[in-house]
């Protein structure tokens, strides 16, 4: 078993970051867990299972908790090539699964958040 590093012919982008949730799994107390996954070309540099620390109401709430995990490993990211002297452009793709949680998104980037 290895890490393999290199481009990734699939896509442009340096950095690419998925994401995900389950809805309430932890059977003790109910409460869901993040999962997150930063690629820089093939291989992976962070990789996140944590389990959130309250109880979400629905799969919505968890999936977007979980965005938020991986937004903040984006800013990290974007943060630390700066003080390496490389400059990111543009937006850096996060994907996740949950169709109710991007109308979430969609909705609020209408509104002007």
């Amino acid at each position: 078993m290895k890490l393999e590093y290199g481009p990734d012919e699939d896509t442009e982008e340096l950095f690419v970051t998925f994401c995900d949730a389950d809805h309430g799994g932890n059977p003790d107390n109910r409460k869901s867990t993040s999962g997150v996954l930063v690629k820089v070309g093939r291989g992976a540099v962070i990789w996140i299972s944590k389990l959130q620390s309250i109880v979400m109401l629905s799969t919505t709430e968890a999936e977007h908790m979980a965005g938020v995990v991986g937004g903040k490993e984006i800013c990290w990211l974007r943060n630390m090539m700066l003080e390496l002297g490389y400059k990111v452009i543009g937006p850096l793709q996060l994907w996740m699964d949950n169709q109710s949680s991007m109308s979430v998104e969609r909705i609020l980037n209408i509104m002007g958040r």
